[in-house]
Protein backbone atom coordinates (compact mmCIF):
# COMPACT_ATOMS: atom_id res chain seq x y z
CA UNK A 1 0.00 0.00 0.00
CA UNK A 2 2.72 2.50 0.95
CA UNK A 3 4.52 1.77 -2.32
CA UNK A 4 1.30 2.29 -4.30
CA UNK A 5 0.78 5.67 -2.68
CA UNK A 6 4.39 6.68 -3.38
CA UNK A 7 4.01 5.55 -7.00
CA UNK A 8 0.91 7.71 -7.30
CA UNK A 9 2.30 10.80 -5.60
CA UNK A 10 5.55 10.99 -7.59
CA UNK A 11 3.84 11.67 -10.97
CA UNK A 12 1.34 13.97 -9.20
CA UNK A 13 4.23 16.27 -8.33
CA UNK A 14 4.45 17.13 -12.02
CA UNK A 15 0.80 18.20 -12.10
CA UNK A 16 0.99 21.28 -9.91
CA UNK A 17 -0.82 23.30 -12.58
CA UNK A 18 -3.67 20.80 -12.74
CA UNK A 19 -5.20 21.03 -9.28
CA UNK A 20 -8.41 19.33 -10.34
CA UNK A 21 -6.63 16.22 -11.56
CA UNK A 22 -4.52 16.10 -8.40
CA UNK A 23 -7.61 16.35 -6.20
CA UNK A 24 -9.35 13.54 -8.09
CA UNK A 25 -6.30 11.30 -7.84
CA UNK A 26 -5.96 11.89 -4.10
CA UNK A 27 -9.65 11.16 -3.60
CA UNK A 28 -9.15 7.89 -5.45
CA UNK A 29 -6.28 6.95 -3.14
CA UNK A 30 -8.36 7.73 -0.04
CA UNK A 31 -11.26 5.68 -1.42
CA UNK A 32 -8.93 2.77 -2.13
CA UNK A 33 -7.56 2.90 1.43
CA UNK A 34 -11.09 2.94 2.85
CA UNK A 35 -11.96 -0.06 0.71
CA UNK A 36 -8.96 -2.00 1.99
CA UNK A 37 -9.85 -1.21 5.61
CA UNK A 38 -13.47 -2.25 5.01
CA UNK A 39 -12.34 -5.52 3.46
CA UNK A 40 -10.07 -6.22 6.43
CA UNK A 41 -12.90 -5.50 8.88
CA UNK A 42 -15.29 -7.73 6.91
CA UNK A 43 -12.70 -10.51 6.80
CA UNK A 44 -12.23 -10.34 10.56
CA UNK A 45 -16.00 -10.45 11.10
CA UNK A 46 -16.39 -13.48 8.85
CA UNK A 47 -13.47 -15.22 10.53
CA UNK A 48 -15.04 -14.74 13.95
CA UNK A 49 -18.16 -16.62 12.81
CA UNK A 50 -16.22 -19.79 11.96
CA UNK A 51 -15.68 -22.65 14.45
CA UNK A 52 -12.40 -22.21 16.39
CA UNK A 53 -10.78 -25.28 14.80
CA UNK A 54 -11.56 -23.96 11.32
CA UNK A 55 -10.24 -20.52 12.23
CA UNK A 56 -7.00 -21.99 13.54
CA UNK A 57 -6.54 -24.08 10.40
CA UNK A 58 -7.07 -21.08 8.12
CA UNK A 59 -4.80 -18.88 10.18
CA UNK A 60 -2.07 -21.51 10.19
CA UNK A 61 -2.23 -21.51 6.40
CA UNK A 62 -2.00 -17.71 6.44
CA UNK A 63 1.19 -17.92 8.52
CA UNK A 64 2.83 -19.44 5.45
CA UNK A 65 1.85 -16.52 3.21
CA UNK A 66 4.66 -14.79 1.28
CA UNK A 67 3.10 -11.50 2.40
CA UNK A 68 4.53 -10.40 5.74
CA UNK A 69 1.47 -8.36 6.69
CA UNK A 70 -0.73 -11.43 6.24
CA UNK A 71 1.61 -13.44 8.46
CA UNK A 72 1.52 -10.69 11.07
CA UNK A 73 -2.28 -10.51 10.95
CA UNK A 74 -2.60 -14.29 11.21
CA UNK A 75 -0.38 -14.36 14.29
CA UNK A 76 -2.37 -11.55 15.90
CA UNK A 77 -5.67 -13.37 15.29
CA UNK A 78 -4.22 -16.59 16.72
CA UNK A 79 -3.21 -14.68 19.83
CA UNK A 80 -6.79 -13.47 20.25
CA UNK A 81 -7.93 -17.10 20.29
CA UNK A 82 -5.67 -17.85 23.25
CA UNK A 83 -5.33 -21.50 24.34
CA UNK A 84 -7.80 -22.54 21.63
CA UNK A 85 -5.00 -21.89 19.11
CA UNK A 86 -2.53 -24.33 20.67
CA UNK A 87 -2.33 -26.35 17.43
CA UNK A 88 -0.59 -23.34 15.87
CA UNK A 89 2.23 -23.32 18.42
CA UNK A 90 4.80 -25.05 16.15
CA UNK A 91 4.07 -22.54 13.35
CA UNK A 92 4.35 -19.57 15.68
CA UNK A 93 7.59 -20.89 17.19
CA UNK A 94 9.09 -21.00 13.70
CA UNK A 95 8.24 -17.34 13.26
CA UNK A 96 10.39 -16.46 16.26
CA UNK A 97 13.18 -16.84 13.69
CA UNK A 98 11.54 -14.33 11.34
CA UNK A 99 13.71 -11.49 10.10
CA UNK A 100 10.60 -9.29 9.97
CA UNK A 101 10.29 -7.55 13.36
CA UNK A 102 6.51 -7.17 13.12
CA UNK A 103 5.94 -10.83 12.34
CA UNK A 104 8.39 -11.79 15.08
CA UNK A 105 6.65 -9.61 17.68
CA UNK A 106 3.18 -10.79 16.69
CA UNK A 107 4.24 -14.44 16.93
CA UNK A 108 5.84 -13.90 20.36
CA UNK A 109 2.79 -12.14 21.77
CA UNK A 110 0.48 -14.81 20.36
CA UNK A 111 2.51 -17.52 22.10
CA UNK A 112 2.23 -15.63 25.37
CA UNK A 113 -1.55 -15.56 25.06
CA UNK A 114 -1.80 -19.21 24.07
CA UNK A 115 0.13 -20.21 27.18
CA UNK A 116 2.78 -22.67 28.34
CA UNK A 117 2.37 -25.36 25.72
CA UNK A 118 5.44 -27.60 25.17
CA UNK A 119 8.32 -25.63 23.73
CA UNK A 120 6.72 -22.20 24.21
CA UNK A 121 8.64 -20.96 27.26
CA UNK A 122 11.96 -22.27 25.96
CA UNK A 123 11.34 -20.70 22.56
CA UNK A 124 10.43 -17.33 24.02
CA UNK A 125 13.45 -17.29 26.33
CA UNK A 126 15.76 -18.04 23.42
CA UNK A 127 14.07 -15.29 21.40
CA UNK A 128 15.02 -12.65 23.97
CA UNK A 129 18.55 -12.63 22.55
CA UNK A 130 18.88 -9.77 20.11
CA UNK A 131 21.27 -8.60 17.41
CA UNK A 132 20.47 -5.04 18.50
CA UNK A 133 21.69 -3.16 21.56
CA UNK A 134 18.79 -4.25 23.81
CA UNK A 135 16.95 -7.51 24.50
CA UNK A 136 13.81 -8.19 22.50
CA UNK A 137 10.74 -6.78 24.25
CA UNK A 138 7.94 -8.93 22.75
CA UNK A 139 9.20 -12.30 24.08
CA UNK A 140 9.70 -10.77 27.54
CA UNK A 141 6.13 -9.45 27.53
CA UNK A 142 4.90 -12.86 26.39
CA UNK A 143 6.70 -14.58 29.26
CA UNK A 144 5.13 -12.12 31.69
CA UNK A 145 1.73 -13.01 30.21
CA UNK A 146 2.41 -16.71 30.83
CA UNK A 147 3.30 -15.90 34.42
CA UNK A 148 4.16 -18.47 37.13
CA UNK A 149 4.40 -21.50 34.79
CA UNK A 150 7.40 -19.79 33.16
CA UNK A 151 9.25 -19.07 36.42
CA UNK A 152 11.34 -22.28 36.73
CA UNK A 153 12.76 -21.88 33.23
CA UNK A 154 13.34 -18.16 33.70
CA UNK A 155 15.32 -18.95 36.86
CA UNK A 156 17.30 -21.52 34.90
CA UNK A 157 17.98 -18.89 32.24
CA UNK A 158 19.76 -16.77 34.83
CA UNK A 159 22.46 -19.44 35.11
CA UNK A 160 25.43 -19.72 32.79
CA UNK A 161 24.98 -23.47 32.32
CA UNK A 162 21.63 -23.47 30.52
CA UNK A 163 20.59 -22.03 27.16
CA UNK A 164 21.37 -18.49 28.29
CA UNK A 165 24.23 -17.87 25.91
CA UNK A 166 23.94 -14.10 26.11
CA UNK A 167 23.52 -11.47 28.76
CA UNK A 168 20.45 -10.25 26.84
CA UNK A 169 18.68 -13.45 27.89
CA UNK A 170 19.77 -13.14 31.51
CA UNK A 171 18.76 -9.49 31.66
CA UNK A 172 15.39 -10.23 30.04
CA UNK A 173 14.73 -13.17 32.35
CA UNK A 174 15.42 -11.03 35.42
CA UNK A 175 13.18 -8.28 34.11
CA UNK A 176 10.31 -10.71 33.46
CA UNK A 177 10.64 -12.19 36.94
CA UNK A 178 10.57 -8.73 38.49
CA UNK A 179 7.39 -7.87 36.59
CA UNK A 180 5.73 -10.92 38.14
CA UNK A 181 6.31 -9.46 41.60
CA UNK A 182 5.80 -11.51 44.78
CA UNK A 183 4.46 -14.48 42.80
CA UNK A 184 8.06 -15.10 41.72
CA UNK A 185 9.53 -15.68 45.20
CA UNK A 186 11.08 -18.98 44.09
CA UNK A 187 13.35 -16.92 41.84
CA UNK A 188 14.94 -14.97 44.71
CA UNK A 189 18.02 -17.21 45.28
CA UNK A 190 18.77 -17.24 41.55
CA UNK A 191 18.38 -13.48 41.31
CA UNK A 192 20.72 -12.96 44.26
CA UNK A 193 23.29 -15.12 42.50
CA UNK A 194 22.78 -13.07 39.31
CA UNK A 195 24.10 -10.04 41.21
CA UNK A 196 27.54 -11.60 40.72
CA UNK A 197 27.21 -11.52 36.92
CA UNK A 198 29.96 -9.66 35.11
CA UNK A 199 27.42 -7.57 33.13
CA UNK A 200 26.13 -4.41 34.81
CA UNK A 201 22.81 -4.61 32.95
CA UNK A 202 22.17 -8.10 34.30
CA UNK A 203 23.10 -7.02 37.82
CA UNK A 204 20.77 -4.03 37.67
CA UNK A 205 17.88 -6.11 36.29
CA UNK A 206 18.43 -8.69 39.05
CA UNK A 207 18.48 -5.99 41.73
CA UNK A 208 15.27 -4.36 40.46
CA UNK A 209 13.60 -7.77 40.31
CA UNK A 210 14.63 -8.55 43.90
CA UNK A 211 13.28 -5.22 45.02
CA UNK A 212 9.93 -5.83 43.27
CA UNK A 213 9.59 -9.40 44.55
CA UNK A 214 10.74 -9.00 48.15
CA UNK A 215 10.01 -5.37 48.96
CA UNK A 216 13.57 -5.00 50.29
CA UNK A 217 16.25 -2.73 48.90
CA UNK A 218 19.93 -3.51 49.34
CA UNK A 219 20.97 -2.02 46.02
CA UNK A 220 22.98 -4.35 43.81
CA UNK A 221 25.26 -5.31 46.70
CA UNK A 222 25.54 -9.10 46.49
CA UNK A 223 26.94 -9.51 50.00
CA UNK A 224 24.06 -7.67 51.66
CA UNK A 225 21.46 -9.62 49.67
CA UNK A 226 23.24 -12.88 50.47
CA UNK A 227 23.29 -12.12 54.18
CA UNK A 228 19.58 -11.30 54.10
CA UNK A 229 18.87 -14.48 52.13
CA UNK A 230 20.29 -16.63 54.96
CA UNK A 231 17.51 -15.45 57.27
CA UNK A 232 14.73 -15.17 54.67
CA UNK A 233 11.65 -17.27 55.33
CA UNK A 234 10.94 -17.77 51.61
CA UNK A 235 7.86 -15.62 51.47
CA UNK A 236 8.46 -12.06 52.56
CA UNK A 237 10.24 -12.17 55.88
Amino acid sequence: MAQMIRDAIIPLAALRDHAGLVEEALEAIVAYNAGVELAQESGSALLSELPPTTRVSLLRDALASPNWSERQSAAEHLGKLGPAAKEAVPDLLRHLNSDNPRVFAAAARALGRIGPEPGVVEGLISAIASDTEDPQVAPIEALIDIGPPAIPQLVAALRHDWLAESNDIREGAAYALGRMGPTATEAVPGLVEALRNDCSYVRRAAYLALQAITGHDFGNDYNRWYEWLQTWDGGGG
